[in-house]
């Protein structure tokens, strides 16, 4: 248990407590504030036992101290004796602008004394380049070359037993914040979040608050806080669904916010199955899923166990949840048992459903009605292309039981990975994937039906080419 202690102006003073486990995480605390080892305050541990010594002791380091580990704690206090200083002229309070310098100034009763300055009740460390204090005779003086807007507080100034208190007030600068882009941040739990703001100068001190409340860095481990010149950089190491929360950054007399959403990862679910398809051949078919999942599952395809591709025969379509597999054009070899996978890193998803191709029968001319010609309703267009670069001719068909051919010259044109042909409704298509000299000329499309034939043709150059 500690004990209280008394002592004199320029004592040294030493609190000890033992405790019965070595190793522990412990704290020493003045007046609820804790204590950090400096020059004049040394914080030691040997085994069992801890202490806390103080040199040069004053009146201001009069207070209860305390010694925490866990849950467990004692205190004592410490009173110091000191001579009677009597303050002729006492620091006044200073209210001043972010940046620029503020001057506490006193005169005591007796000439060439050390006087102790503090802040909120703790020692300042006059190290620090920004303090100044000059002493003259009977005259005192504390100045701070740069007031940031964490200077804000209470400052004494500590004479024997004597002790003149005053606040300074530090009011921001007028700094603009650029708004972000996105004011909403989304991670899913245990990822790095990362909030971003620019402000318009370069060494800025800013602060951040969640929810309200200022965070303390130095207590918050996985909250890190990096200035590079006019970026503000809040970074939490790894998310925690308590970081869900509005984040204010501040600067100068602005401020900005933004709000995180932490999720938590949720494995893909298929809420809307594939169904079973019957359609006649030559006709489009589509496979429907809707699926869920955090973070947003991928979707993959196949047909009788075999990856498909997207192409000019098979579409995939994707809106919001759901995901569609479309087929252009479906003949009786593509009737097969059709799969949908959804995967994240939390899981996987499936559905499956069959596709049955009819094929129709042959009606006797007898009895059918009567069959018109096909239209070239947009003919193709001449085009050009780089060497190397793709050409396209379109053009819109209209008639029943339409066969389409394409010719180069007098050459029917064959399916390949270099010529892809695709009809879909009343939309033909020829597509080249590449284009060299020997593919220049007259292209041709051809449409027939059992009532007759109707073509269109257009010419391909290549760039440059008269």
């Amino acid at each position: 248990m500690l004990k209280d202690l008394n002592a004199q102006e320029r004592d040294t003073i030493t609190f000890e407590v033992n405790v019965n486990y070595e190793g522990i995480t412990y704290k020493w605390l003045k007046n609820g504030v804790e204590i950090k080892s400096s020059d004049r305050c040394q914080v030691r541990s040997k085994q069992l036992t801890h202490t806390l010594s103080i040199r040069n002791v004053h009146f201001g380091d009069g207070g209860e101290y305390q010694f925490t580990a866990g849950s467990a704690a004692t205190a004592a206090n410490l009173f110091v004796e000191a001579r009677v200083i009597e303050f002729t002229k006492k620091i006044k309070d200073l209210k001043l602008t972010e940046k620029k310098r503020a001057t506490f100034e006193c005169e005591v009763s007796e000439p060439n004394i050390q006087p102790m300055w503090m802040k909120d009740g703790q020692e300042l460390d006059l190290s620090e380049e920004r303090y100044i204090v000059q002493t003259e005779k009977f005259v005192h003086r504390l100045m701070i070359q740069t007031v940031r807007m964490s200077d804000a507080g209470q400052y004494s100034v500590v004479a024997g037993s004597s002790v003149s208190k005053a606040h300074l007030i530090v009011e921001g600068r007028d700094i603009r914040i650029t708004e972000p882009a996105n004011k909403e941040i989304t991670v899913l739990e245990k990822q790095r979040a990362t909030l971003e703001f620019e402000v318009n100068e370069d060494d800025v001190e800013g602060h951040w608050l969640k929810n309200g409340v200022e965070i303390q860095f130095s207590a918050e481990k996985r909250f890190n806080y990096v200035t590079i010149r006019k970026m503000h950089r809040l970074t939490i190491s790894e998310t925690y669904r308590s970081d869900a929360a509005e984040y204010t950054f501040i600067a100068g007399k602005n401020r900005s916010t933004m709000n995180l959403r932490v999720n938590i990862p949720e494995p893909p679910q298929i809420i809307k199955h594939m169904e079973p398809q019957s359609v006649e051949a030559g006709k489009p078919v589509r496979f429907t899923v809707q699926v869920t999942g955090v973070p947003q599952p991928q979707v993959f395809w196949s047909k009788n166990s075999q990856a498909l591709s997207p192409g000019f025969k098979c579409k995939f379509l994707h809106d919001g949840n759901e995901h569609t597999l479309l087929l252009i054009e479906v003949f009786p070899e593509d009737a097969a048992v059709y799969n949908c996978e959804a995967k994240n890193d939390y899981g996987t998803a499936t559905s499956t459903a069959p596709l049955n191709v009819e094929v129709s029968e042959v009606v006797s001319p007898d009895s059918a009605a009567p069959v018109a010609p096909p239209v070239v309703l947009s003919p193709i267009a001449d085009t050009s292309a780089a060497e190397g670069a793709p050409a396209r001719f379109q053009c819109r068909v209209r008639g029943e039981d339409v066969k389409i051919s394409w010719y180069h010259g007098d050459k029917e044109v064959k399916q390949s990975d270099f010529f892809r042909m695709s009809q879909f409704d009343d939309s033909c298509q020829l597509e080249i994937s590449r284009v060299y000299s020997e593919d220049e000329g007259q292209y041709t499309c051809v449409a027939r039906n059992s009532a007759g034939t109707v073509s269109c043709s257009a010419s391909l150059k290549l760039d440059g080419q008269s």
